[in-house]
């Protein structure tokens, strides 16, 4: 149920953005392939989670302890009891650990109030750039002319643009004119 929950809750994030797509403009262009390769990734994910890895997981992986199947290969049962012991010593030691910290509940809120908030006072200085703040002064102009028009005249059709451009870029730092 966990799985089934957290991947339909991660889709149901994303459908509304299929919907919306045409109304975000710039934004839904950019996203609109991201948020379908996400879905369609969250739900095979949740096919694979529901039907083959517990199929797999049977075939490969049966139940069984070690009293049932005893290990009979020397260097797996060296292997198997030197991993059994290191983790009953790390059962241990987290069983010591949460318990100290349950009986000084008080302390143990401090220290993680005070970890969260050195963790946001380093925010400013991790420089996280999601979107390139834009500020290029270049101007991209895609001209199409008809098949067989003369050098002369497509050169004079793109100095009649820079003219405009140039004129333009006065009011505004950035333009980027397409036309097809």
């Amino acid at each position: 149920m966990s799985v089934i929950s957290g991947n339909l809750t991660t889709i149901c994030v994303f459908v509304p953005f299929l919907f919306f797509i045409n109304d975000l403009e710039m934004m839904g262009q950019m996203f609109e392939g991201i948020i379908f390769t996400i879905v369609i990734a969250l739900v095979s994910s949740l096919f694979v989670a529901i039907f083959l890895v517990p199929v797999l997981a049977g075939k490969f992986l049966p139940l069984s302890n070690r009293v049932e199947k005893p290990v009979r290969n020397p260097f797996l049962k060296e292997l198997y009891g030197g991993l059994s012991k290191a983790l009953d010593k790390l059962t241990t030691a987290y069983r010591r650990a949460l318990k100290a910290a349950l009986d000084n509940r008080l302390a143990t809120t401090i220290v993680v109030i005070a970890f969260l908030i050195m963790a946001i006072a380093f925010i400013p200085t991790m420089q996280i750039n999601m979107m390139p703040s834009g500020k290029d002064d270049s101007v991209t102009l895609n001209v199409t002319m008809p098949t067989g028009t003369k050098l002369s005249e497509t050169t004079a059709v793109l100095k009649q643009f820079e003219t405009i451009v140039r004129s333009e870029i006065k009011g505004y730092k950035n333009i980027i004119t397409s036309i097809g």
